[in-house]
């Protein structure tokens, strides 16, 4: 499991999470849509965050949890037999992996996670 954070400035949100989690960054280039910064432990990725987009004005900054799926779209279309929500169906990020962003019947948002390979 790991946790993607959505910054309003995430220089000094980093700067934190790297001093009080000792999680070494990994700046990832996104294209358009920006820079990923993955925090790995060892070689492990156990978090991330970005910069909120202007289109993600409104969202308050928060912490996504991200459970690690061997298949996304297959995770994905479990989730939406069993009657939850899909908020975002798979997609794929650049350079990082792919996701779907979920809720729960509790009403819990979580993201189902595939990491890419190198």
């Amino acid at each position: 499991m790991c946790c993607k954070q959505l910054m309003p400035d995430p220089d000094v949100a980093g700067r934190f999470y790297r001093t009080t989690f000792d999680g070494t960054p990994e700046p990832t280039d996104m294209g358009p849509a920006g820079s990923y910064t993955i925090f790995k432990g060892a070689t492990t990725q156990v978090g991330g965050m970005m910069a909120r987009p202007p289109q993600m004005k409104e969202v308050l900054q928060h912490w996504l949890t991200y459970v690690a799926v061997t298949d996304c779209d297959g995770s994905a279309k479990k989730v939406g037999e069993l009657g939850r929500i899909m908020l975002r169906a798979p997609d794929d990020t650049l350079n990082v992996g792919r996701f779907a962003v979920c809720r729960d019947d509790q009403g819990v948002v979580f993201a189902l996670f595939k990491a890419e390979t190198a």
